[in-house]
């Protein structure tokens, strides 16, 4: 009977199989399962390679878990996250960086030793764009002393401002203005926190710790940075202050007559009275001398006679006296009008004659009033120009240095 092996099942007609078309095996009788004869092996079958990697992962043993990384590295790992976290912030809320890379002095080994101070400008604009630095002409090494935000005006252009830097025994007053609104004042002082921002039209330091501060109207305020803070009226009624190396001379007005005084903590002490018309531009630490402008010209005034400067073609835009007194060191424009003139410095002795007179190596310094300011050792001056230049000058030898800075406002003086 024919039977199918593949099927295991007898198909009486046919020679193969309906089914499978395998071909038929003729047996006799009937066909038990434990005479039947084993299948032959299929042909291989076509499968896309895509169910064949398929079936591979799944028949895989599993996987081994991934070992875990090395205490080391996660340590590594926590720490620059921490960093990363850290530049956001302070990119965010801390103050700029100070400008390293735009401040280029190199150290003079003929000055003598000492600290220049100067505000300067921070790299980016916005709060906190100025910095108060103290830089070492002799040594080379600069210094941070204050960084500052002037409510005022957050951000005014960098030309837009006007500063005036007093010294005495260590301590520094800036004077800011930005051509808008009231100036602002902002003072440290070794040992105390630092004082900003007040407002004020002037200020000048009458002993270390203590400040005087001109306020609209003639009004003087006196600061006392040191222990408990406090405040004091000055008595009378004042115009300007002159910083000395001596502490402050005030000017005033009496009967219509303008006269300076010494600062004390008593009082102010008049001293000599000023010249009908004159327009005060330095005093003496003693107050027993002062050079005046008289039609235009920068006269030297004892309280009795008048020492003409012979420096009738410069314009006197500002001074300030040696700390002996005996000289006094004035900043020039001219020959002609205008503050696109060339900006000069010259050194008078206390009878008006002329020591030294040199133009200073920088364009003109307008809408500034650059005074210089003298080493408290006497002998070497420095003097800030336009494009934020600073200049040191030897008197005796005139010899002229030119350091490239960053000054704000062309305040500069020595603060040490």
């Amino acid at each position: 009977m024919p039977w199918c092996p593949h099927c295991d099942e007898v198909f009486p007609q046919g020679t193969s199989c309906p089914r499978c078309r395998s071909d038929l095996v003729e047996v006799a009788g009937s066909v038990r399962s434990t005479e039947r004869e084993q299948p032959g092996v299929l042909p291989p079958m076509r499968m896309p390679r895509r169910l064949r990697r398929g079936f591979d992962r799944i028949g895989a043993p599993p996987a081994a878990p991934p070992a875990a990384p090395p205490r080391q590295l996660l340590t590594v790992a926590v720490l620059l996250l921490v960093f990363a976290t850290g530049v956001a912030t302070g990119r965010r809320g801390m103050l700029p960086r100070l400008p390293a890379d735009r401040i280029s002095i190199a150290p003079i080994a003929a000055a003598p030793l000492g600290e220049v101070a100067f505000v300067t400008y921070a790299r980016t604009p916005g709060p906190g764009q100025l910095a108060l630095l103290r830089y070492d002409v002799r040594v080379g090494k600069l210094r941070l002393v204050q960084r500052m935000a002037p409510p005022s005006e957050p951000n005014p252009l960098p030309d837009r401002y006007s500063s005036q830097i007093q010294s005495f025994d260590g301590s520094v007053a800036v004077v800011l203005s930005t051509g808008k609104g009231k100036p602002v004042i902002a003072a440290t002082a070794p040992g105390a926190p630092p004082l900003q921002w007040l407002e004020g039209l002037e200020a000048a330091w009458e002993a270390r710790d203590s400040l005087l501060v001109l306020q609209p109207g003639g009004l003087v305020q006196r600061w006392r940075l040191s222990g408990v803070r406090r405040q004091e009226q000055v008595e009378g009624f004042w115009t300007s202050l002159s910083q000395t190396h001596s502490g402050v001379v005030l000017e005033g007005v009496e009967q219509g007559r303008h006269h300076i005084a010494v600062s004390s903590p008593d009082g102010p002490v008049k001293t000599i009275d000023l010249p009908e018309g004159a327009h005060l531009l330095a005093a003496s630490p003693r107050g027993d001398r002062a050079l005046v402008e008289v039609s235009g010209e920068a006269v030297m005034w004892d309280g009795k006679t008048l020492s003409p400067s012979r420096l009738s073609d410069h314009r006197p835009v500002s001074a300030s006296f040696s700390p002996d007194g005996r000289q006094v060191a004035i900043t020039l424009r001219g020959p002609g009008m205008g503050d696109d003139q060339p900006t000069s410095l010259a050194v008078l002795d206390h009878s008006g004659a002329r020591v030294m007179l040199r133009v200073l190596p920088d364009d003109s310094t307008a809408g500034c009033h650059p005074a210089p300011s003298w080493h408290p050792g006497g002998g070497w001056l420095v003097a800030a120009g336009s494009g934020g230049s600073m200049h040191a000058l030897e008197v005796g030898g005139g010899r002229v240095e030119r350091l490239k800075t960053r000054v704000a406002g062309c305040g500069i003086a020595w603060a040490s």
